[in-house]
């Protein structure tokens, strides 16, 4: 057999002439040999379709046809890897012949009607000895069926970290001509993990796939390990039914991947229970105090909260790096049993007509705008305890609220210290760029539809508008889960945290500086908002200092049934609260209270 193509001419007399016979000149030798082609009507089959394989001789460069000078045969193979699969036709070409004379050829390979489970994946390949065949190969599949397919969109892992978003992608290797609507549901026990799940999910006809809008896996706010989580799913038509009814997600438990520095108050003291005291408070706070308890920090050294204190004399923070990052004592609220929290002197019995000890440093916040669902009541809703904590909380019954001129079902504590008029006593402290605030806080009971809240504020009222300009120390939305972030006009940094327990006591800070704004907990920095940012953040009258409860945005049903069967708010392990052991406000060179309206009192340490 001779392994060459031939070309095709227009023949003229001239050339039969000089060549002889016409039927010896049709087909003129080619210098080499000529390459032909091979297309499949498709890759992807299902039982009873055919594979059409078209074999075509390419013209030449000038465009003129080339036609075969002999018979050769092609043969054909369907492998994967060395195992032939060509039983998966019912009738497989292995060897075909290309007839002398011809351009082109086609070749059906029938599949099989019936007996096909599942799919396969194979290599469709065409040779012929000595020609060259452009696209000789084809990778192909062959189902039962046109099933579909569910994956996670650029996910081939199925690996989604607690608190992200996934799409899910329904898929056909074929369209179909009518809708094909995927149903889905997650396992009973997991459907609290997934937030906007869809019910269904449809490819729309002709189409070969379509997209859920963004799911995401709920943040439990518990350390409980990575765990796997099934969405299971059926298809309406019996033609085209599911390639798997479920898929496996691993959820990556964001609580094991946290900062470990965020879980550990000593990064910041050594001992964070001991409490300080001033030099003028001594003697009373060790009435009070006693022996048999931890031990007191005593600052010795100047402090600030009063006009014209020189930063030079100040004491520095007990923390090694942070005193060599220039933060100094300048004051703080210690919540100490002994007259300097109460006012004037020490009351003999609770300072309010609910049997509760108000501090003298905090007011209450008189914003209505807060008030819609919890009326907010300082001397209801607030106690410091004779251990030495200042507690608030959310209770059920008709409160009225301060500064609201009428009453809710249920009543909380707003209370703020630093801005606020010149006779006001929360302005024993001016709060402003040059500081760091650093309070120890644990947040307990069932805060159902209920959010606490720490926050800095400078303006007043609005607490919730977005427009107005505030950093969230510690915002608890769910479970363990604290959110810290900087706002103004818009968000300039937010971060979502896990806690192992946010009823154990930690340590949120804050620090304003001409570099710009940080927030963390305990060891760790979570938000780092430059000064480059949009936050301007240096009001004349200084900054606010809130602590609060907000309701949730979605309660869901029943969420007050808990609430409402709480009889001592005080001391009941359910009611909703706050505790705040200390506050404690550190500055440094750069801080400046020049021109600032201290309140008459300033010279009064609440520590």
């Amino acid at each position: 057999m001779k392994n060459i193509f031939y070309k095709l001419f227009s023949i003229s007399l001239l050339d039969v002439c000089l060549m002889g016979c016409e039927d010896e000149t049709k087909y003129l030798p080619l210098p080499q040999a000529v390459p032909f082609t091979m297309t499949v009507n498709n890759t992807t089959f299902v039982m009873g379709e055919k594979l059409v394989v078209d074999l075509d001789i390419n013209p030449d460069k000038d465009g003129s046809e080339v036609l075969a000078n002999e018979d050769f045969d092609i043969y054909f193979t369907a492998k994967t890897g060395t195992e032939d699969v060509s039983g998966v036709f019912k009738d497989f070409h292995n060897i075909v012949t290309f007839p002398k004379g011809e351009k082109s050829i086609r070749v059906e390979f029938p599949l099989k009607e019936t007996g096909l489970e599942g799919s396969k994946n194979f290599n469709f390949v065409a040779f012929s000895r000595g020609y060259e065949i452009g696209n000789p190969s084809f990778p192909m599949k062959v189902s039962d069926y046109y099933r579909v397919n569910m994956a996670i969109q650029g996910n081939a892992d199925n690996i989604v970290t607690e608190g992200d978003k996934f799409v899910l992608v329904a898929s056909l290797d074929k369209p179909r001509a009518i809708p094909i609507v995927v149903s889905i549901s997650a396992k009973a026990e997991d459907e609290s993990s997934f937030e906007n799940l869809p019910s269904e999910l449809t490819i729309p006809a002709g189409a070969l796939n379509a997209k859920t809008d963004p799911i995401s896996l709920v943040m439990d706010g518990a350390k409980t390990g990575d765990k796997e989580l099934t969405l299971n799913f059926t298809s309406n038509s019996e033609a085209n039914p599911m390639k798997s009814d479920k898929l496996v997600i691993m959820m990556t438990d964001l609580e094991s991947l946290a900062n470990p520095d965020m879980y550990d108050p000593t990064l910041v003291y050594e001992h964070p229970e001991y409490p300080f005291v001033s030099k003028g408070n001594k003697s009373k706070f060790d009435a009070w105090w006693g022996s048999d308890r931890s031990s007191s920090v005593e600052i010795t050294g100047k402090t600030g909260a009063k006009p014209g204190t020189d930063y030079a004399s100040l004491t520095s923070h007990p923390n090694q790096k942070l005193a060599e990052e220039g933060w100094k004592f300048w004051s703080g609220v210690e919540f100490h049993f002994i007259q300097s929290s109460f006012g004037w002197s020490m009351p003999t019995k609770p300072n309010t007509s609910f049997g509760n000890y108000r501090h003298w440093s905090f007011n209450y916040i008189p914003t209505k705008s807060i008030q819609d669902v919890f009326a907010a009541n300082r001397d209801k809703c607030s106690n410091v305890t004779e251990d030495g904590t200042y507690q608030l909380w959310v209770q059920a019954g008709s409160t009225p609220g301060d500064g609201l001129g009428a009453s809710r079902d249920y009543g909380s504590a707003a209370v703020y210290i630093g801005r606020g008029g010149s006779g006001a006593s929360t302005r024993f402290i001016h709060i402003n760029p040059g500081m760091r605030i650093e309070m120890r806080v644990r947040v307990t009971g069932d805060r159902t539809g209920i959010v606490p809240v720490i926050e800095l504020r400078d303006a007043p009222g609005g607490v919730f508008d977005k427009q107005i300009q505030r950093i969230d120390i510690l915002r608890n939305t769910k479970g363990n889960l604290v959110t810290q972030g900087v706002f103004s006009t818009m968000e300039d940094g937010t971060k979502t945290s896990p806690l192992p327990k946010i009823g154990d006591y930690n340590i949120y800070w804050v620090e304003l500086t001409t570099d710009g704004i940080k927030v963390g907990i305990n060891g760790s920095t979570n938000v780092d908002v430059p000064s480059t940012s949009s936050w301007g953040f240096a009001p004349a009258d200084g900054l606010a200092l809130d602590f609060l409860f907000a309701p949730a945005d979605n309660r869901p049903d029943g969420w007050d049934s808990v609430l409402k069967a709480i009889s001592e708010p005080k001391t009941d392990p359910n009611t909703p609260m706050m505790e705040i052991d200390w506050i404690r406000f550190y500055t440094n060179s750069t801080y400046s209270d020049e021109g600032v309206t201290y309140w008459a009192n300033a010279g009064q340490l609440f520590y």
